[in-house]
């Protein structure tokens, strides 16, 4: 698949022509990751994604340490090593949080507990989450972070602090309390091989589809079948609208079985059209719904 053609190979497909911003960033991503061969795939509305931050080595001069100095300053630090990291993540104004989806991984947390109780009480991000949690009032942080953790006032872009799983900040307060820790947001998006025999496994397998059981599948449902003259046996009582051997007994008047047999297809029906219109009036009900809800998206 030549992804260069995807706009027009989408209009010819569907008919829709005009400009698609998700349809864009889709080809945008497809083509960054330079891969072919491969579908690309995303939902319609996605939410960001909690990553870890790449930077976890606290001995690094390059890393962490250097990265947390950016936050007390929105100047070109002089060290020749933090330099890099401030072009990659220039000052910005104060950011308002978005919306996002938290998901674990090998986070590096730091703890702050104040005795005072005017702290500000940010949140604690569960302990899972947390690769290695070192706390900031603590011998070891006191000579290297401890300064950049409480004297924050400069936001830096693509950079948050996430202190709970429901809420983000842009910088740390100087009287925070609790357990935060450096993330970075992502949008899901995935690519998948083309055919099933190239999904390899983590031990690097090839990964054989599943087959599916054509019995879960029976439109006769769970122990039904149909006796050697094709008649339906096993159908649970509670499913029954007739009862057999009141049947049996009516048969004996055969007028009786023709009227009450017309009086069940008449009722058959008439429950049938019943069902149509509530299965109706819900798809349109579900259509407005969604029609409002993109409008105020």
């Amino acid at each position: 698949m030549n992804i260069s053609t995807l706009s027009s190979t989408f209009s010819i497909e569907t008919g829709y022509d005009d400009q698609n911003r998700w349809l864009q960033w889709v080809l945008y991503s497809a083509r960054q990751v330079n891969q072919s061969d491969c579908y690309a795939c995303a939902t319609a509305r996605p939410h960001l994604a909690t990553v870890t931050f790449p930077l976890s080595n606290i001995s690094d001069p390059t890393g962490l340490p250097c990265l947390l100095a950016l936050f007390i300053s929105s100047s070109i630090p002089t060290d020749s090593n933090c330099i890099i990291l401030s072009l990659l993540f220039p000052p910005t104004l104060h950011m308002t949080p978005l919306m996002f989806q938290p998901h674990e991984g090998n986070y590096t947390c730091f703890f702050r507990n104040l005795t005072s109780s005017r702290g500000t009480n940010v949140g604690n991000i569960p302990s899972p989450f947390c690769f290695q949690t070192f706390q900031v009032n603590s011998s070891f942080l006191a000579s290297k972070l401890s300064t950049f953790l409480i004297t924050q006032n400069t936001p830096r872009a693509d950079i948050w602090w996430m202190c709970r799983r429901s809420k983000l900040l842009d910088i740390l307060l100087p009287d925070w309390t609790g357990t935060c820790t450096l993330i970075q947001l992502v949008m899901p998006f995935r690519l998948l091989p083309l055919t099933a025999s190239r999904v390899l496994t983590n031990s690097g397998r090839r990964r054989r589809p599943r087959s599916v059981d054509p019995s879960q599948f029976s439109l006769h449902g769970p122990g039904v079948y149909f006796d050697s003259i094709d008649v339906p046996r096993g159908v649970p009582d509670k499913f029954k609208a007739r009862d057999q051997v009141a049947a049996g007994f009516e048969s004996i008047f055969p007028q009786v079985t023709i009227n009450k047999n017309v009086d069940w297809i008449n009722y058959l029906y008439y429950n049938q059209q019943r069902f149509l219109n509530f299965t109706k009036e819900a798809v349109e009900g579900i259509h407005e719904q969604l029609d409002k809800t993109s409008l105020m998206t």
